[in-house]
């Protein structure tokens, strides 16, 4: 499932509109988005290997922002698993989950998003989930599930899940605890994480 094109888009910023490019995730810049999702999300939570793997993983979907000079400014990953397997990753309960997902056989992962700080505010975080949703159509899709990072009042996509209609169906409490690969959570410090965090859903 690999998803080739890319597009250009124009966005909105204080007195100028930068041109932002929207393109399948690049070699040359996994080094980038390791360092942009650690600030975010904390450091080790996504390594280079990890984005070696998307990149030869026919069922994940990955797109980058990348602006004038080729500087990579946002990024969002996804994998699509069967219903089983999803549920599992999910860690969510059959009765918190909605009926469409349950009679998916293929579930698509919105795994992790994340914006250049200078950059946040102007449309790119918005533009990248718009050409996930359409490539996952396109794939046939219509479950999409996301897991949302929480601390205290805190949620990290909370706006970009109200933009875009999903519907949180479950919190669950210290759900990295036992995360067999332990990253440097923000909040917490050394792990393991002890955040919450909030499943959702939309349906395509």
């Amino acid at each position: 499932m690999r998803y080739n094109s890319s597009f250009q888009i124009t966005l909105s910023r204080q007195m100028n509109k930068p041109n932002i490019t929207i393109q399948p995730i690049q070699a040359s810049h996994y080094a980038d988005y390791v360092a942009l999702i650690g600030k975010q999300l904390g450091e080790g939570y996504f390594k280079q290997a990890d984005f070696e793997a998307l990149a030869n993983n026919p069922q994940a979907i990955c797109f980058e922002a990348v602006d004038e000079q080729n500087q990579v400014v946002g990024v969002i990953t996804s994998v699509t698993l069967d219903r089983e397997s999803a549920l599992a990753l999910l860690k969510i309960q059959a009765q918190n989950t909605p009926d469409y997902v349950l009679q998916s056989d293929r579930i698509g992962i919105f795994k992790t998003i994340a914006i250049d700080e200078n950059r946040k505010g102007c449309g790119i975080g918005s533009a990248l989930v718009r050409k996930l949703l359409e490539s996952f159509k396109q794939a046939g899709l219509n479950s999409i599930a996301c897991v949302a990072w929480q601390y205290g009042e805190t949620e990290n996509i909370r706006g970009i899940m109200q933009a875009f209609d999903f519907t949180c169906y479950e919190k669950i409490a210290n759900y990295w605890l036992d995360d067999p690969e332990p990253f440097i959570c923000p909040a917490c410090g050394e792990p393991p994480c002890r955040c919450q965090a909030n499943i959702y859903f939309r349906q395509i």
